[in-house]
């Protein structure tokens, strides 16, 4: 792994450390959005921390486009067009990825040493997410798949725009 490589995967799990941290607090002095922003800059750093090791294959965009940050991208893409109804709803799978990735983190730190003040109480936390990942990401995609769902007919009572649920599926 190069230097800078190595430098997007520490941008990458910080950002998504402070989306974990922002996504569930609307502050007056950080803005209502903050924790949406921290998202979008982590799975940027985290396609650039994997950029070179896609150029090896079919390219990097055609392989970022079958991954799991590229549907979060275009779930914070669509947080835009869906009403206040929906929004809490797509902001709680976010969140679930945001846990996912800020557990993985720890549960690695906690490998490499696990003397480190604090991370130690949370390796049962770090744990159950690692045994039931597979779980947490079909909850996941169930909420986005109920959402888009709910949003077919949902334009019609103001839930959402009109396009909202074609763009989603």
């Amino acid at each position: 792994m190069t230097p800078v490589e190595k430098f997007c995967e520490f941008l990458k799990r910080l950002f998504y450390l402070a989306a974990f941290v922002l996504l569930p607090l609307r502050s007056e002095k950080l803005g209502p959005y903050a924790g949406y922003m921290t998202t979008v800059f982590a799975i940027f750093f985290s396609a650039l921390s994997r950029m070179r090791a896609y150029k090896k294959n079919n390219g990097f965009l055609a392989n970022f486009l079958l991954e799991e940050e590229a549907m979060c991208f275009c779930t914070l893409v669509l947080m835009l067009f869906c009403g206040p109804i929906l929004r809490p709803f797509l902001g709680f799978s976010l969140f679930v990825w945001v846990t996912i990735n800020t557990c993985d983190w720890g549960s690695s730190l906690l490998d490499s040493n696990s003397n480190i003040p604090g991370l130690s109480a949370m390796s049962p936390a770090f744990d159950f997410v690692r045994t039931n990942i597979v779980s947490l990401l079909q909850f996941k995609s169930y909420i986005e798949v109920t959402v888009t769902v709910v949003s077919l007919i949902g334009w019609t009572v103001g839930l959402n725009a009109i396009f909202f649920a074609l763009v989603a599926m």
